[in-house]
């Protein structure tokens, strides 16, 4: 599972253009974006190793949350607001090889704070795998579950981060339609949000079909 990076931003078009940014200029890291701190502690089974939060009130939230991520405050611009000096701060208005330079040592830093954090097993026990054990009762449940040929291809443009509009558009059906089969798999995934069900891995052959789709 790659090292994973998290967004936290409530504007949806700045959040997405810095992921795909991010993902296209780190490719040994996942990135992904939710709203709060509320939906990314929902991600703390992930090997989390940074967290560019865009408001500084959710930052002690995020430490308890990550305690070996590196945490950077995502700042408009360098005059734009008097941070506290204690918090790392990264700017906007860096040049765009500095700023993806700094993600990626924080992510590295985060990295190497996680495995200092993992106690040495002892003589008697297995080593802790709980980043591979979630991992694999995530992927146990999702293949577990029956979707509807319609959710199967709603899943599917999930996990290519497609928002409910382009999914829509793409399936010929209404953005309400696509909102039910959306709230239907992450039901049946037994997830809270689209991100998380977008994660789930699922079996390569097509989904198991309960009942014909009727809606459009």
């Amino acid at each position: 599972m790659k090292p994973t990076i998290i967004v936290i931003d409530r504007r949806c078009i700045f959040t997405e253009c810095l992921c795909e940014y991010l993902t296209a200029s780190l490719p040994e890291l996942r990135v992904l974006s939710v709203s709060n701190a509320q939906q990314a502690a929902e991600l703390a089974f992930l090997p989390v190793t940074c967290v560019l939060v865009s408001e500084s009130c959710d930052m002690s939230a995020m430490r308890r949350t990550f305690p070996s991520a590196s945490l950077l405050l995502i700042c408009e611009g360098r005059g734009s607001e008097a941070f506290d000096p204690e918090i790392p701060k990264i700017m906007l208005d860096m040049p765009r090889d500095v700023f993806t330079e700094i993600v990626r040592s924080a992510a590295r830093r985060g990295c190497v704070d996680a495995l200092a954090a993992v106690p040495a097993p002892s003589d008697h026990e297995p080593p802790p795998n709980s980043i591979e054990d979630a991992e694999e009762q995530t992927r146990i449940a999702a293949c577990s579950v029956r979707l509807s040929g319609r959710e199967g291809e709603v899943l599917a443009a999930l996990k290519r981060g497609l928002p409910n509009k382009l999914i829509a558009d793409e399936m010929h059906l209404s953005e309400n339609t696509v909102k039910i089969h959306v709230r239907n798999v992450m039901r049946k995934l037994g997830v809270t949000n689209r991100t998380m069900a977008a994660l789930c891995k699922t079996a390569d052959h097509p989904a198991k079909v309960t009942a014909p789709d009727i809606a459009h």
